[in-house]
């Protein structure tokens, strides 16, 4: 397990994703040019047998992906707003002050852990390679279960 952990820092530190570019004779060629290449090249080469079932399988995923994304802005924004009455000596709750601390504790808990799976989330390069690294450790757990 703390392989994968290494490749992961090592693969969102190390290489920063979001400047690559392809270097052509006149200069730099941006990112969206390399998609939309990407995209001629798959058209042109891939039949449409397997090409329909892979976009739609794509599209779910990453329509699932930004919806879960929405939901998790959604909550840490109620979650931050949570914590503003919190600063300001009112407990969300009227249960009583006794239950102050451990409320702000855990919503101060939520409000990280709902802020580090949405920035995972939203970004969607990191979610598909934390998703890659987590199929091939389920896929090499179940490869050694059966051999």
């Amino acid at each position: 397990m703390k392989k994968a952990g290494i490749v992961l820092l090592l693969t969102l530190f190390i290489f920063p994703i979001n400047k690559i570019h392809a270097e052509d004779d006149a200069g730099f060629v941006s990112t969206n040019t390399i998609i939309e290449n990407t995209e001629k090249f798959v058209e042109e080469n891939i039949p449409d047998s397997i090409k329909k079932p892979t976009a739609s399988v794509a599209n779910i995923i990453e329509k699932f992906r930004k919806n879960i994304g929405a939901l998790l802005e959604n909550e840490k924004v109620k979650i931050k707003t949570e914590i503003e009455i919190l600063k300001n000596g009112e407990t969300p709750s009227n249960s009583g002050t006794e239950e102050k601390k451990p409320n702000k504790i855990l919503t101060y808990a939520k409000f990280y852990l709902f802020t580090f799976s949405s920035s995972i989330i939203n970004n969607a390069i990191t979610f598909y390679i934390i998703s890659a690294i987590f199929l091939f450790l389920l896929f090499r757990r179940i490869w050694r279960l059966v051999f």
